[in-house]
């Protein structure tokens, strides 16, 4: 995954008879594919330093139901 312009985007490398494929898509449906074929995920340094520091949420962030 990288971030360009403000947003996060996602590829995905199919390799077919030795030929490898690159397909531009939204993260969640890469991270999606990447599960349904058990591939690694793999996430470049930017995302990494800039989600260090986003504040990560914890069990007062989310209403509990009535």
């Amino acid at each position: 995954m990288t971030l360009a312009e403000g947003s996060y985007n996602a590829s995905i490398h199919i390799k077919i008879n030795g030929v490898t494929l690159k397909k531009k898509m939204i993260p969640s449906h890469a991270i999606f594919v990447s599960l349904i074929f058990n591939k690694p995920i793999y996430v470049t340094k930017e995302v990494l330093e800039i989600s260090k520091a986003l504040n990560p949420l914890n069990d007062d962030d989310f209403l509990e139901e009535e």
